[in-house]
Order: C-alpha cells, then sequence, then structure tokens
C-alpha cells in the first residue's frame, strides 16, 4: 500500500454504483490520484476463467461504459476502466490492490447494517479482512 497509489471503485453493477463511483472519484480528486473503476466477474470451478458467459462480459462492458460516460462528464482526475474474471470478486479486488499498490478501495454492499450488527456479503467481507490498503465501504439502504 501506498498513499501514491491509485484509488479504486469496485462496481458490482448494483444500486450502489453511482454513489461508489461518486466517492471514489471525489477521494481520487483529493488526493490527486488515478481512479481505477472495476467489475469482477465471478466464474464458477466448473469452466475455465476465459469462459464466462457472453452476457456476463457483456453485462461488465454495460457497467464499465457507464461509469466512464458519467466519469468524462465531470471528472478531474485519469481514470481506467478494467474488467476482472475470477473465482472470488473479494480476492480478486484484494490482488488488485495490491498490484497496483492501491491507495483507497471503495466497496458498496446492500445487505443490513444494524445499531450493533453489520451483515455484508462475502466480497465486502474478504475485501475488509485481507486488503492491504484502505477500504471505505459504503452501505445502501435499498
Amino acid at each position: 500500500m501506498t498513499e501514491e497509489g491509485p484509488v479504486i471503485a469496485a462496481l458490482s453493477g448494483g444500486a450502489c454504483d453511482k454513489v461508489v463511483l461518486d466517492i471514489a472519484h471525489g477521494q481520487a480528486v483529493v488526493r490527486e490520484r488515478q481512479l481505477v473503476v472495476v467489475n469482477v466477474i465471478e466464474v464458477g470451478w466448473e469452466k475455465a476463467l476465459e469462459e464466462s458467459e457472453d452476457d456476463a462480459l457483456t453485462n461488465s462492458e454495460k457497467i464499465l461504459d457507464q461509469a466512464v460516460r458519467r466519469l468524462k462528464k465531470k471528472s478531474r482526475v485519469g481514470h481506467s476502466a478494467e474488467c476482472i474474471q475470477a473465482r472470488s470478486a473479494g480476492g480478486a479486488l484484494v490482488e488488485l490492490s495490491s498490484r497496483i499498490e492501491a491507495s483507497l478501495l471503495v466497496v458498496g454492499t446492500r445487505r443490513y447494517v444494524g445499531d450493533t450488527a453489520v451483515e455484508m456479503g462475502s466480497t465486502p467481507n474478504y475485501v475488509i479482512r485481507y486488503a492491504q490498503c484502505p477500504v471505505l465501504l459504503w452501505h445502501s439502504a435499498a
């Protein structure tokens, strides 16, 4: 981890993507860092990683294209988009953040966050435990 590395926005195609992208963009601007927008396609063990369903690849491209169009309207930092095929989204995000020495990883979750307990999905839970950089977790009320 380095404070000089890029900020990562992990998009899932869910309701929280716009806010995750906005938060990550804002942090990239404040930190004067590049923004890396990523979507992970989880591929089951019964297939080779390169054998993703065509609709999964199309959906990932759509998610990333929407993000890039949104950034082009307002971005004041350099940005790139990346689709990753992996067995585990959490593992892929941790590996990417380590490989590019990210300064921050922004992840969203749609699971319940209560007064005393937090129930997250497996991806945010894995990222929070194993990422070597700070993680900003955003929760959607929807």
